[in-house]
């Protein structure tokens, strides 16, 4: 296949010169070889892999290391095979990949963890959970943006390294963005501002009427770009549902997933409309209602919310050696390492009203899942 064999290529001639580029190299082929067997002929544009598997640099050899064990190690879990066929679709990947992930939290501390069959009669959860000879179920979502709002956060994304890594300081409004080829167009147009900037060293006005003004300048030229969009985008958001409100709309969807097998339960919920700043805000709120939403449901014995700290396609060379672990009464605010690099917020409530304890386990899971990834399976050798 074209794509992959393009991708080897260039993994080949790029890796030489890092040293965890022969062990990347195998893990290129792993997950080429992984791919490939699921009939996926490559990643399009927006698929978040494919922006991984674009890059060749020592971080994320060690990120794509790492990943490609993830999948080898998921891959022995019963269940795998349904998961493994939504990661080659760029709008069903997230969802499976955080699937995994949660799993991957309870099988590395040695519990039995299994994915649930689909079942097309019934709405069944995600994942199997056993412990001390008790079943859970476990589901796992997202309080995913409309798709007009996440639209207008990617493109915020998008916008900020485009120029700040060229020495240059952007802002600016964005109104709308109706679809992604308008987003590419914009984004492309951009990029050509960015290299015309260097030899001008000029400052420019880039209108799109309908989506977005948008001003660059040389750092020594920041006084010409209005005071309220130097290093500064406003986007023009709807008006948000409290996060109570998102996660009670959430639990009322998935009744029948979560409920309907009469076994205690457990939510994940991943959100990228936050971040980790705001999570932590929301830890320390004296009052707020979750603890009510989820004493109404017994069967729930807790809930937890995570936030990424960047996108699951965004390159990081950043490290981080303080992670927050704080409690406050029924609620723990949690950071992790989840990846070489990569870094998520967990906000995690127990429900002291439900028929059951929460487990000491699924805690001890979550906390210890950076020291926990030394166990994820070696790739194979061939």
């Amino acid at each position: 296949m074209a794509y992959w064999d393009g991708i080897l290529r260039f993994h080949k001639n790029v890796s030489k010169g890092y040293s965890s580029g022969e062990e990347g190299l195998r893990a290129v082929r792993f997950l080429k070889h992984f791919f490939e067997k699921l009939g996926c002929a490559g990643f399009s544009r927006d698929h978040p892999l494919n922006n991984r598997l674009s890059v060749g640099i020592e971080q994320n050899y060690q990120w794509l290391i790492q990943y490609a064990r993830k999948l080898y190690t998921a891959s022995s879990l019963s269940g795998f095979e349904d998961i493994a066929s939504r990661l080659t679709d760029h709008r069903t990947f997230l969802d499976a990949n955080n699937e995994i992930e949660v799993a991957l939290k309870f099988h590395l501390a040695e519990l039995d963890v299994s994915f649930v069959p689909i079942d097309y009669t019934h709405q069944t959860p995600d994942i199997l959970l056993k412990i001390n000879k008790l079943e859970y179920h476990v589901e796992v979502s997202s309080l995913n943006p409309p798709d007009q709002e996440a639209l207008m956060w990617m493109f915020h994304a998008q916008l900020t390294p485009l120029t700040s890594f060229k020495g240059l300081i952007s802002g600016g409004l964005i109104n709308r963005i109706p679809n992604k080829n308008k987003l590419i167009e914009i984004i492309e147009q951009v990029k050509e501002k960015t290299e015309q900037i260097k030899e001008t060293n000029e400052s420019v006005k880039l209108s799109f009427p309908g989506c977005a003004t948008i001003y660059i300048a040389p750092r020594d030229k920041m006084s010409e770009i209005p005071k309220g969009s130097r290093g500064i985008y406003r986007l023009a958001t709807s008006p948000r549902r409290s996060i109570e409100e998102r996660i009670q709309r959430k639990i009322s969807g998935k009744y029948d997933q979560l409920f309907s097998l009469d076994k205690p339960v457990f939510l994940f919920l991943y959100t990228q409309t936050i971040d980790a700043k705001m999570l932590h805000e929301y830890f320390n709120k004296v009052v707020e209602n979750v603890e009510v939403i989820l004493a109404s449901y017994p069967a729930l014995l807790g809930l937890v919310l995570t936030v990424p700290h960047l996108r699951m396609d965004v390159v990081s060379s950043i490290s981080s050696d303080s992670l927050k672990r704080e409690i406050n009464n029924n609620k723990v605010f949690l950071e992790s390492e989840v990846g070489k690099y990569q870094y998520e917020s967990s906000l995690i409530w127990k429900n002291l009203h439900a028929d059951q304890t929460f487990p000491s386990e699924i805690l001890s899971a979550m906390e210890n899942l950076s020291s926990n990834s030394q166990k994820l399976a070696q790739l194979p050798s061939h």
